[in-house]
């Protein structure tokens, strides 16, 4: 279950909400990470995936339609969502990002 949300984690859960739909627009939709922050809520699923050691397939086709800005990494690094994350998580969320070339 989710725990009660700040306003700047239900502004970050939205956002990711958003670029899963900028994603379908582009011609990829996730129905699992859709489903993943309706369960989990965004900072817990952005922190499970990026925990998750190995660079998900939804990544890897968002970044070859050429949008890392739509990737949970980007959206994580961003200034205004940084406080929500470990120092660790966000080095890995780089990371992630530079293994893809971005």
């Amino acid at each position: 279950m989710v725990r009660p949300s700040t306003s700047l984690e239900r502004q970050f859960a939205e956002e990711l909400t958003e670029t899963n739909r900028k994603s379908a627009k582009l011609g990829y939709f996730s129905p699992e990470f859709d489903a993943m922050l309706k369960i989990h809520g965004g900072v817990n699923t952005a922190t499970r995936l990026v925990g998750a050691g190995t660079i998900q397939s939804g990544m890897r086709k968002v970044c070859e339609l050429g949008h890392p800005e739509l990737t949970t990494e980007a959206v994580m690094l961003r200034p205004e969502f940084q406080s929500l994350f470990s120092r660790s998580e966000l080095e890995c969320a780089r990371w992630r990002l530079k293994q893809m070339g971005f």
